[in-house]
């Protein structure tokens, strides 16, 4: 599935609207779109324990595992757990509703923006015509 990166966090922000999810897995979350983001959106990104930690910025290796497993019990990533020398393995979930409700969303907003904007020009070039 091709991924936008803003779709993705405008549709993550806004299921944390009715979804509970603690703040280090929010933040891990976004750390891992932004690692998603730097690859060109790979299907799957591998990176290790202690990475992750450099990322958000803790020194317990199980706060990142924690977090991590409240990304998978809300079905949020795939997650290949690594073996020594190889990292564990990163994938966002295929079925993130959250992407096409937020593209819908926005949809809805650029299309009203967009067209109060074209109105505006029209106008003022109608009243340039005018005073010529």
């Amino acid at each position: 599935m091709g991924y936008n990166y803003v779709l993705l966090n405008e549709g993550f922000y806004r299921w944390l609207e009715t979804n509970y999810l603690p703040i280090g897995s929010q933040i891990l979350f976004l750390k891992l779109i932004h690692l998603f983001n730097l690859s060109s959106w790979s299907e799957w990104l591998a990176v290790d324990n202690q990475r992750m930690m450099s990322l958000v910025q803790t020194k317990r290796e199980q706060s990142v595992i924690e977090w991590r497993n409240k990304l998978l019990e809300n079905n949020l990533i795939v997650y290949v757990k690594g073996k020594k020398g190889l990292p564990n393995k990163y994938k966002l979930n295929d079925k993130l509703t959250f992407i096409s409700e937020a593209k819908s969303v926005v949809n809805n907003v650029v299309k009203e923006v967009v067209k109060n904007e074209v109105k505006t020009v029209v106008q003022t070039a109608d009243i340039d015509k005018q005073n010529k």
